[in-house]
């Protein structure tokens, strides 16, 4: 079980230890994260930080969930770095509202940048007891940019782009790898196949899948796209890597929830990860009682069972038909 992104308000860290494993907080977060050591020392925290993106602030004080958080520090970058922001084909810098922030986009593949960001995070993360990274939007495609008509006039190709972002998360991860910290990204954009997908596994320690089972609205995900997010995470469990899959949903909803969770069930190891939530509501801990059934181990991977996959476990199994997006769990 996974959690992130900010303590949960009404839950102590003895509880939150007790019902989930792996941790990602923001800065500012250290008391609460010390609390969950302290409850369990094994566990390990990550540190949330936005993989390109720098706060500008306009005068305020910068937000710590990205690597600019000292005041001034978008200021001074544009003065004395203007080369490590991504520019648009009229030269100038790209930026966007992310949330309620005002963001400038740098640039993956310049040096300079690459070893500010990995230095001051292992500087940081050394000193203030942070096990690891988490980096968010690691884009593995220009999709979104194309979306959002900000393609970068330097990486203008996926394969440009790819070669970039591979280019700094490889960075990021050897400085911190060498310290013993994790680099774990929220993998988005991916439509390049699974020699995509290697690449940039190959430089992360883990991959979160943002949208597991059900897409965005709480809706079943059907045919390929429930396929593809299936095989992803089989891929990521055969190099290696740890998958943090995410399902969204309404709290309530039943069909929802089971039908994610036992598509995860499905491809459940040591090392995947699973949670169910909203993405309005990351900060709540929702817990349900199929968490505790008792399936025990599985016996074998999934196989397939008419248009469905079925997978069984010494005391029960799990079936998914991701044609008329149902799910059974049993026992016995």
């Amino acid at each position: 079980m996974a959690w992130f992104y900010k303590p949960p308000p009404g839950v102590d860290a003895a509880t939150l230890v007790r019902d989930f494993d792996v941790f990602v907080l923001t800065k500012n977060d250290e008391h609460f994260r010390d609390q969950l050591k302290a409850a369990d020392p094994s566990v390990r925290v990550l540190q949330y930080v936005l993989s390109t993106e720098i706060e500008d602030p306009g005068g305020g004080s910068p937000q710590s969930n990205q690597i600019a958080w000292n005041p001034g520090e978008h200021a001074a970058l544009v003065a004395d770095h203007p080369d490590w922001f991504l520019r648009n084909s009229a030269g100038g810098r790209q930026t966007k509202w992310f949330g309620s922030q005002h963001v400038s986009y740098m640039d993956p593949a310049s040096p300079g940048w690459q070893n500010w960001f990995a230095q001051r995070l292992v500087t940081y993360n050394t000193a203030h007891g942070w096990d690891g990274v988490f980096l968010d939007n690691v884009e593995l495609s220009l999709t979104k940019r194309q979306r959002e008509g900000l393609v970068p006039a330097a990486h203008p190709t996926d394969q440009a782009w790819q070669n970039a972002m591979v280019s700094f998360l490889g960075h990021v991860r050897s400085v911190l790898g060498a310290r013993g910290q994790m680099v774990w990204g929220n993998a988005i954009e991916w439509n390049g196949g699974q020699a995509v997908l290697d690449r940039y596994a190959g430089q992360l320690d883990g991959m979160m899948s943002e949208s597991f089972g059900t897409d965005w609205h709480g809706r079943p995900r059907l045919g390929s796209s429930w396929e593809k997010e299936i095989g992803r995470t089989e891929r990521l469990s055969a190099l290696g890597d740890h998958s943090l899959v995410v399902a969204q949903g309404g709290r309530n909803d039943s069909a929802a929830f089971r039908y994610a969770y036992a598509s995860y069930l499905l491809v459940a190891g040591p090392t995947v990860s699973f949670r169910y939530a909203h993405h309005s509501a990351y900060h709540q801990a929702w817990w349900y009682d199929s968490y505790e059934l008792g399936l025990g181990q599985p016996t074998g991977p999934r196989y397939r069972q008419g248009v469905g996959w079925r997978r069984d476990f010494q005391h029960g199994s799990v079936t998914v038909d991701p044609q008329q997006g149902t799910a059974s769990i049993s026992l016995g």
